[in-house]
Parts: structure tokens; C-alpha cells; sequence
């Protein structure tokens, strides 16, 4: 299965697309991207998203910032009729 999605970690060489979204493509898994700081962000981002999005002023600068870029995308998301559960 990661052979077939062209996991960044297996190594070989990699076989056509295996992601595309809004002009945006990918030859490789974009999973295989995502680092411990950006993946602890989105970890982040869902706590505070359920917690009802309470203010943003105690957080660290970069958190924030992180935040505001996971939402833009997300209403990008949401305006190409995508939905997330």
C-alpha cells in the first residue's frame, strides 16, 4: 500500500501522481511531508477547534500563525464544496 502511494519514506523510485487538489499536485504521499512541529499544530488546531475556538492571545506567535493558515485553507476547502468531519 505505501509502495502504491508513493510514500516518501519507501524508498525506490516514484510512479506518476499520487495526490492532486486545486492545481496543487504531488508525486508522492503528502503525509509523508509532515513534520512533528506542523503535526502537533494540527493537533493543536483540533483541540482548539473543539474547546469552541477560545481566544488566541495566550498562545505563542507562531501558533497563532499556524492556526490562521489551517483556517484560510480550510475555508478554501470549504468554498470548493469539500466538507470535513
Amino acid at each position: 500500500m505505501q509502495r502504491k502511494r508513493n510514500c516518501g519514506f519507501v524508498p525506490g523510485p516514484k510512479h506518476g501522481i499520487a495526490w492532486a487538489r486545486n492545481g496543487v499536485i504531488s508525486e508522492e504521499c503528502p503525509v509523508s511531508y509532515i513534520t512533528a512541529e506542523s503535526l502537533c499544530w494540527l493537533e493543536e488546531y483540533a483541540a482548539w477547534t473543539l474547546g469552541g475556538k477560545g481566544s488566541l492571545r495566550q498562545l505563542e506567535a507562531r501558533t497563532v500563525d499556524a492556526f490562521l493558515v489551517i483556517e484560510k485553507e480550510r475555508w478554501k476547502e470549504e468554498q470548493n464544496g469539500y466538507t470535513h468531519s
